[in-house]
């Protein structure tokens, strides 16, 4: 038995439970935690009533109760009682793991679940290969090192065992790859492929086709050799002159020399015959020179003609089309005159629109803005609307309301003179009495508005307006809408409506030479 964070051993435990805790203690135990019997800190540990007070272990109280009977020190009938107390202090004391290696320190009464999971404790494989292996380790073993493990051959990717696949199925395997027996080829090819490759394969050696040769060459080299081969049947090399004599190659130079004469008069003969096919050629190819330059001449003046009538008709096309711009052009200007006679009959209007903007404070609190409906400036005039923005924006954001006027797609657009110029007053009506509103003016320049969506819908409406507003980003202060001294004279904010005059009116183009008429 050691002390101080060592082992304490004795031939009185075991690993079931019998005798004491064989373990290696982090913490000293009590000196009246150590079962008589045993000499090891007490498992499960049992209270003697007798004077001498004598702590066992519950096997070996057991074992001496039913072999003796009577207590080992005071010789007294045993009798105990579990006593939980040290139990519960030797099971909180600390002991290192019984497996080698493992860093795991901890109470005793932990020990036990602890070694269900500790990585250290050794497992046999389960694949019968007789290797051990830690519990952390074990998957490892089990797809890197067992010998016994499922493991698919690289080739064929048929599956077995790791060492039936990569000892004795290797010598079988269709797939496995093999060097190619031809010298110099060097090519590894899959066994089922062997057969197919050696008809392909450029090493093979074969047998000159010529019988009397009999050299076995390189497939690759073949061609080369058969062109040098002595062996091989050529014909004379005066055979297009009319000479049909054949033999081996090495023969052929003792035929050239002993019928030279013959050769010499064939080639006469080739001359003569040479010479008439050229002079027939040459007329021939006169005769057909001649011809061309009579078609190219003829084609010529044919294109000069086309050419001139082409050009004729663009110059007739280009002047009709001269005169219906003019007719055009004439048409407008007729249009152009009597819009700007109109507008100069016009006399400055007067009329205005009242309109009226409810749930102020909605639209203050949702920071929406409010649209009004169409109207005209006129009778037949521009159609336009106006935009309240209650918690304002631009510059005049949280501080002013703000208005914008929007110039919108009206019926008598093609009717009316772009791009438009007006003098726009729009005014914050008083509540309370006829005086004191608030007004504001100014001068703009508006392009016809053209929507890009399809009709009815949302894209339409939403570029049926143009697209930015023309006015007053900061028309009124919040806090002039319904100021403390004016009460009972100037409001303009009543029952969470706004009332706005607008009065739009249409100026003269400073360029009427330069007006839009479409």
């Amino acid at each position: 038995m050691v002390s101080n964070g060592t082992l304490f051993s004795s031939g009185g435990s075991d690993e079931n439970g019998a005798g004491g805790y064989e373990y290696e203690f982090v913490d000293n135990p009590h000196c009246d935690d150590y079962c008589a019997i045993c000499l090891l800190p007490a498992r499960d540990p049992q209270q003697t009533r007798c004077e001498c007070a004598k702590l066992y272990c519950k096997s070996c109280y057991d074992k001496q109760r039913n072999t003796a009977g009577t207590c080992p020190t005071c010789r007294r009938p045993l009798d105990a009682f579990p006593d939980r107390n040290i139990s519960r202090r030797i099971r909180c004391l600390k002991v290192k793991c019984t497996n080698s290696d493992c860093p795991w320190v901890n109470e005793l009464g932990l020990l036990e679940a602890h070694r269900k999971t500790c990585g250290y404790v050794l497992m046999p494989c389960a694949n019968g290969c007789g290797g051990h292996s830690n519990r952390d380790k074990l998957h490892y073993h089990y797809t890197e090192v067992c010998p016994l493990r499922r493991h698919a051959c690289i080739h064929c990717k048929e599956v077995g065992t790791y060492k039936e696949i990569t000892s004795s199925h290797l010598d079988v395997c269709p797939d496995a790859l093999v060097a190619c027996p031809n010298s110099g080829c060097g090519a590894s090819i899959k066994k089922r492929d062997i057969t197919f490759h050696h008809s392909v394969c450029p090493d093979v050696k074969e047998l000159c086709p010529n019988s009397e040769c009999g050299a076995n060459i390189k497939r690759k080299d073949m061609k080369s050799h058969l062109a040098e081969c002595q062996y091989e049947i050529i014909g004379c090399i005066y055979r297009n002159i009319g000479c049909a004599f054949t033999s081996p190659r090495h023969a052929m130079v003792d035929h050239r020399a002993s019928l030279s004469g013959y050769h010499l008069d064939l080639a006469m003969v080739q001359l003569e015959k040479q010479g008439e096919e050229i002079v027939k050629h040459l007329k021939e190819q006169q005769q057909k020179h001649v011809e061309e330059i009579m078609t190219q001449q003829k084609e010529q003046h044919q294109k000069h003609v086309e050419e001139m009538m082409a050009q004729l008709k663009e110059q007739h096309q280009k002047h009709v089309e001269e005169m219906v711009q003019l007719k055009e052009q004439y048409k407008i200007q007729v249009a152009y005159i009597e819009k700007i006679t109109d507008l100069l009959k016009l006399k400055p209007s007067e009329e205005h629109v009242t309109l009226k903007m409810v749930s102020y404070d909605w639209h203050f609190r949702h920071k929406r803005s409010w649209y009004s409906n169409g109207f005209h400036t006129h009778h037949q005039g521009y159609k336009m609307c106006l935009n309240v923005d209650a918690f304002g924006s631009g510059e005049g954001e949280d501080t002013h309301v703000s208005v914008y006027l929007y110039l919108m797609k009206g019926e008598n657009d093609d009717n009316l003179i772009w791009p438009l110029r007006y003098k726009c007053t729009i005014t914050l009506l008083n509540q309370v009495m006829d005086g004191h509103h608030f007004a504001k003016t100014f001068k703009d320049e508006m392009s016809r508005v053209v929507p890009t969506g399809k009709k009815g819908s949302a894209a339409e409406g939403a570029t049926a307006r143009s697209l930015a507003g023309k006015s007053f980003p900061m028309l009124i202060a919040h806090d002039q809408l319904d100021l403390p001294e004016q009460v009972g004279q100037c409001k303009y904010l009543m029952d969470d409506c706004l009332y706005f005059r607008v009065q739009v009116k249409i100026l003269p183009p400073p360029k009427p030479w330069l007006v839009l008429t479409c």
